[in-house]
Protein backbone atom coordinates (compact mmCIF):
# COMPACT_ATOMS: atom_id res chain seq x y z
CA UNK A 1 0.00 0.00 0.00
CA UNK A 2 1.64 3.14 -0.92
CA UNK A 3 2.43 5.66 1.77
CA UNK A 4 0.65 8.82 1.19
CA UNK A 5 2.79 10.70 3.76
CA UNK A 6 6.22 9.68 2.18
CA UNK A 7 8.61 12.77 2.09
CA UNK A 8 8.86 14.13 -1.21
CA UNK A 9 9.85 17.59 -0.74
CA UNK A 10 12.93 18.92 0.69
CA UNK A 11 12.64 22.97 1.73
CA UNK A 12 15.93 24.83 3.00
CA UNK A 13 16.74 28.38 4.45
CA UNK A 14 19.69 30.78 2.21
CA UNK A 15 21.34 32.32 5.45
CA UNK A 16 23.75 29.62 6.90
CA UNK A 17 21.90 26.89 5.23
CA UNK A 18 22.54 27.37 1.85
CA UNK A 19 24.59 30.30 2.02
CA UNK A 20 27.69 30.55 4.37
CA UNK A 21 27.49 34.23 5.83
CA UNK A 22 30.71 34.23 8.01
CA UNK A 23 32.68 36.35 5.13
CA UNK A 24 29.65 39.01 5.45
CA UNK A 25 29.53 38.68 9.03
CA UNK A 26 33.13 39.81 9.58
CA UNK A 27 32.86 42.42 7.04
CA UNK A 28 29.42 43.72 8.73
CA UNK A 29 31.59 44.31 11.44
CA UNK A 30 34.06 45.97 10.43
CA UNK A 31 31.33 48.29 8.79
CA UNK A 32 29.88 48.87 11.98
CA UNK A 33 33.42 49.60 13.49
CA UNK A 34 34.21 52.51 11.06
CA UNK A 35 30.59 53.82 10.83
CA UNK A 36 30.48 53.96 14.40
CA UNK A 37 34.08 55.79 14.93
CA UNK A 38 33.03 58.07 12.16
CA UNK A 39 30.00 59.51 13.87
CA UNK A 40 31.80 59.48 17.05
CA UNK A 41 30.12 57.32 19.00
CA UNK A 42 33.27 54.98 19.75
CA UNK A 43 37.08 56.38 21.21
CA UNK A 44 38.32 52.43 21.90
CA UNK A 45 39.04 49.97 19.71
CA UNK A 46 39.48 47.81 22.88
CA UNK A 47 36.34 47.89 24.10
CA UNK A 48 34.82 47.65 20.29
CA UNK A 49 36.45 43.72 20.30
CA UNK A 50 35.79 43.17 24.17
CA UNK A 51 31.82 43.62 23.18
CA UNK A 52 31.72 41.17 20.53
CA UNK A 53 33.85 38.77 22.27
CA UNK A 54 31.39 39.00 25.25
CA UNK A 55 28.35 38.52 22.20
CA UNK A 56 30.05 36.10 20.90
CA UNK A 57 30.16 34.10 23.93
CA UNK A 58 26.13 34.45 24.89
CA UNK A 59 24.40 31.81 23.76
CA UNK A 60 21.31 34.57 22.24
CA UNK A 61 24.61 37.49 21.66
CA UNK A 62 23.80 38.65 17.90
CA UNK A 63 26.43 41.03 16.50
CA UNK A 64 23.18 43.72 15.49
CA UNK A 65 23.53 43.65 19.34
CA UNK A 66 26.49 46.50 19.02
CA UNK A 67 24.44 49.08 17.65
CA UNK A 68 22.66 49.04 20.87
CA UNK A 69 25.56 49.27 22.63
CA UNK A 70 27.18 52.11 21.39
CA UNK A 71 23.87 54.16 20.26
CA UNK A 72 21.38 54.22 22.84
CA UNK A 73 19.36 56.79 20.79
CA UNK A 74 16.83 54.79 18.38
CA UNK A 75 16.69 57.87 15.96
CA UNK A 76 20.32 58.23 15.53
CA UNK A 77 21.29 54.27 15.61
CA UNK A 78 18.39 53.78 12.62
CA UNK A 79 19.97 56.87 10.48
CA UNK A 80 23.40 55.25 11.27
CA UNK A 81 22.03 51.89 9.65
CA UNK A 82 20.04 53.57 6.85
CA UNK A 83 23.32 55.16 5.55
CA UNK A 84 25.60 52.09 5.24
CA UNK A 85 22.47 49.37 4.25
CA UNK A 86 23.43 49.34 0.32
CA UNK A 87 26.42 48.75 1.37
CA UNK A 88 25.81 46.10 3.53
CA UNK A 89 23.35 44.88 0.81
CA UNK A 90 26.18 44.44 -1.55
CA UNK A 91 28.67 42.69 0.96
CA UNK A 92 25.94 40.45 1.72
CA UNK A 93 25.15 38.98 -1.96
CA UNK A 94 28.76 39.63 -2.87
CA UNK A 95 31.02 38.61 -0.65
CA UNK A 96 29.63 34.63 0.66
CA UNK A 97 29.17 31.84 -1.66
CA UNK A 98 27.57 27.97 -0.75
CA UNK A 99 28.11 26.59 2.41
CA UNK A 100 30.86 23.98 2.11
CA UNK A 101 28.95 20.48 0.93
CA UNK A 102 25.72 22.24 -0.29
CA UNK A 103 26.52 21.84 -4.02
CA UNK A 104 27.09 18.11 -3.50
CA UNK A 105 23.99 18.17 -1.01
CA UNK A 106 21.85 19.56 -3.53
CA UNK A 107 22.91 17.47 -6.50
CA UNK A 108 22.18 13.88 -3.90
CA UNK A 109 19.21 14.89 -2.94
CA UNK A 110 17.84 15.85 -6.33
CA UNK A 111 17.79 12.37 -7.34
CA UNK A 112 15.31 11.39 -4.94
CA UNK A 113 13.48 14.79 -4.06
CA UNK A 114 12.13 17.70 -5.42
CA UNK A 115 13.95 20.50 -3.49
CA UNK A 116 12.78 24.40 -2.21
CA UNK A 117 13.42 27.58 -0.88
CA UNK A 118 11.61 29.01 2.01
CA UNK A 119 13.88 32.22 2.97
CA UNK A 120 13.86 35.94 4.44
CA UNK A 121 15.76 37.61 1.55
CA UNK A 122 16.02 40.46 -0.09
CA UNK A 123 15.49 40.60 -4.13
CA UNK A 124 19.64 39.98 -4.29
CA UNK A 125 19.00 36.79 -3.05
CA UNK A 126 17.67 35.23 -6.77
CA UNK A 127 20.81 36.40 -8.14
CA UNK A 128 22.96 35.19 -5.94
CA UNK A 129 21.66 31.72 -6.30
CA UNK A 130 22.17 32.19 -10.36
CA UNK A 131 25.56 33.29 -9.45
CA UNK A 132 26.40 30.24 -7.47
CA UNK A 133 24.71 27.76 -10.14
CA UNK A 134 22.19 26.75 -7.19
CA UNK A 135 19.15 27.93 -9.19
CA UNK A 136 18.24 24.85 -11.43
CA UNK A 137 18.49 22.50 -8.54
CA UNK A 138 15.07 24.19 -7.03
CA UNK A 139 11.45 23.98 -8.41
CA UNK A 140 9.50 26.36 -5.77
CA UNK A 141 11.72 29.92 -4.47
CA UNK A 142 9.37 31.43 -1.37
CA UNK A 143 10.86 34.39 -0.86
CA UNK A 144 9.51 36.82 1.66
CA UNK A 145 10.61 39.94 -0.46
CA UNK A 146 8.45 38.34 -3.19
CA UNK A 147 5.71 37.18 -1.18
CA UNK A 148 4.72 40.02 1.51
CA UNK A 149 4.75 37.65 3.89
CA UNK A 150 7.79 36.33 5.93
CA UNK A 151 8.95 33.48 8.49
CA UNK A 152 8.15 32.69 10.71
CA UNK A 153 4.40 33.81 9.74
CA UNK A 154 3.47 30.20 8.90
CA UNK A 155 1.61 31.92 5.61
CA UNK A 156 5.16 31.95 4.03
CA UNK A 157 5.46 27.88 4.91
CA UNK A 158 1.79 27.69 3.43
CA UNK A 159 2.45 29.09 0.20
CA UNK A 160 5.80 27.13 -0.46
CA UNK A 161 3.57 23.92 0.39
CA UNK A 162 0.90 24.59 -1.94
CA UNK A 163 3.45 25.78 -4.69
CA UNK A 164 4.94 22.60 -4.29
CA UNK A 165 1.69 20.48 -4.16
CA UNK A 166 2.39 18.73 -1.33
CA UNK A 167 1.02 18.36 2.04
CA UNK A 168 3.08 19.34 5.25
CA UNK A 169 4.13 15.47 6.33
CA UNK A 170 5.25 15.19 2.77
CA UNK A 171 7.67 18.15 3.41
CA UNK A 172 10.76 18.86 5.37
CA UNK A 173 12.68 22.77 6.59
CA UNK A 174 15.94 22.62 6.92
CA UNK A 175 17.24 25.75 8.90
CA UNK A 176 19.49 27.25 11.13
CA UNK A 177 16.97 28.86 13.15
CA UNK A 178 14.43 27.76 15.62
CA UNK A 179 12.11 30.67 16.15
CA UNK A 180 11.89 30.97 12.53
CA UNK A 181 12.16 27.45 10.80
CA UNK A 182 12.13 24.65 13.09
CA UNK A 183 9.16 25.94 15.49
CA UNK A 184 7.11 27.08 12.63
CA UNK A 185 7.65 24.18 10.03
CA UNK A 186 7.15 21.76 13.18
CA UNK A 187 3.83 23.34 14.26
CA UNK A 188 2.13 22.70 10.45
CA UNK A 189 3.31 19.27 10.49
CA UNK A 190 6.73 19.47 8.41
CA UNK A 191 10.07 16.90 9.12
CA UNK A 192 12.21 19.69 10.53
CA UNK A 193 16.43 19.53 10.28
CA UNK A 194 18.19 22.44 12.18
CA UNK A 195 22.11 23.16 10.64
CA UNK A 196 24.18 24.58 13.19
CA UNK A 197 27.36 25.20 11.14
CA UNK A 198 28.08 29.14 11.74
CA UNK A 199 26.04 31.80 12.69
CA UNK A 200 24.92 33.83 15.54
CA UNK A 201 22.01 31.66 15.89
CA UNK A 202 23.99 27.99 15.85
CA UNK A 203 24.53 28.81 19.83
CA UNK A 204 20.39 28.85 20.83
CA UNK A 205 19.52 25.71 22.72
CA UNK A 206 16.11 24.29 22.93
CA UNK A 207 13.85 25.76 25.14
CA UNK A 208 10.47 23.92 24.51
CA UNK A 209 9.20 20.82 22.76
CA UNK A 210 7.62 22.88 19.84
CA UNK A 211 10.83 24.18 18.60
CA UNK A 212 13.02 20.85 19.21
CA UNK A 213 14.08 18.93 15.80
CA UNK A 214 14.01 15.68 14.63
CA UNK A 215 17.43 16.04 13.44
CA UNK A 216 20.54 18.79 14.74
CA UNK A 217 23.33 18.89 12.21
CA UNK A 218 26.61 20.66 12.66
CA UNK A 219 27.94 20.38 9.00
CA UNK A 220 26.22 20.72 5.87
CA UNK A 221 27.52 17.26 4.14
CA UNK A 222 25.22 15.55 6.94
CA UNK A 223 22.05 16.82 5.93
CA UNK A 224 21.76 14.10 2.67
CA UNK A 225 22.42 10.61 4.82
CA UNK A 226 19.77 12.43 7.13
CA UNK A 227 17.31 13.09 4.79
CA UNK A 228 17.60 9.46 3.72
CA UNK A 229 17.54 8.28 7.02
CA UNK A 230 14.45 9.88 8.10
CA UNK A 231 12.60 8.92 4.52
CA UNK A 232 14.00 5.41 5.71
CA UNK A 233 16.15 5.86 2.15
CA UNK A 234 19.57 3.80 1.55
CA UNK A 235 22.75 6.64 1.98
CA UNK A 236 24.43 7.75 -1.08
CA UNK A 237 27.86 8.37 -0.96
CA UNK A 238 28.55 12.35 -2.10
CA UNK A 239 30.80 13.02 -4.72
CA UNK A 240 32.76 16.50 -4.69
CA UNK A 241 32.23 19.33 -6.97
CA UNK A 242 35.32 20.52 -8.21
Amino acid sequence: MENKDKLSWIFFDIGNVLMDETPWLNYYTELIYRTLSSAGFLQSRERYDGEIARILSEERGEISQLWHLFVPDEGKREALRLSIREENLWAYYELTGPLAGIPETLRDLAADFQLGIIANQQKGAHRWLEKNQLQPYFQVCALDCDLGVAKPDRRHFEWALKEAGCRPKEAMMIGDRLDYDIEPAKALGMSTIRLRACGDYRRREVRSESERPDVELYHAIEIAPAVRRLASLPATPLIPIN
